[in-house]
């Protein structure tokens, strides 16, 4: 009966580095940056469309506060026709005032909620862009992980060869 050859496997499995950056796996940690960064920016357009409708809520709260300051003025022309009407025509002339500035008085907090949407919104992008920063060193930590294996696997071989001539030397 013949002989099995018997096949002898390699147990040293060779790292083969990446050739290209898309090559070398994604971290957990990548994706979590990944995926915060993306929070962040929606979060940051949230921001942004708030900061827009409250705009446009100051705006108008202005408009109405100039439309009740006409209908006050018309109030008090009314008043001058009719003699009893016109003290409560005057009256309410004057609510319609107090209420325009108090229109004029929200139009100014409508625009400074906006301001601070604003500034709430440029911050959730900064946060963006610290967390795609944070991506780009985690990715760099990836890469060097390679480059130092590389290194020293080249050391090891050195010293290996360094051995090897001090022994034939000897």
């Amino acid at each position: 009966m013949p002989k099995k050859k018997v096949v002898r496997k390699s147990k040293r499995l060779k790292k083969v580095p990446p050739k290209k950056s898309a090559q070398i796996p994604v971290t957990k940690e990548m994706l979590f940056e990944v995926r915060d960064e993306l929070k962040y920016s929606v979060s940051s357009l949230e921001r942004k469309m708030e900061s827009r409708f409250k705009k446009n809520d100051s705006r108008l709260n202005r408009i109405e506060a100039c439309f009740k300051s006409v209908d006050a003025r018309f109030g008090s022309i009314d008043a001058r026709f009719e003699s009893i009407d016109a003290r409560f025509e005057a009256i309410d002339a004057r609510f319609d005032k107090i209420d325009a500035r108090f229109k004029l008085v929200d139009a100014r907090f409508d625009k400074m909620e906006s301001r601070f949407a604003d500034i709430e919104s440029l911050l959730k992008k900064v946060l963006s862009e610290v967390h795609r920063i944070g991506l780009f060193v985690e990715e760099q930590n990836a890469r060097n992980k390679y480059v130092l294996d590389g290194y020293t696997s080249v050391s090891d071989r050195l010293d290996r060869i360094e051995k090897k001539i001090f022994k034939e030397n000897v």
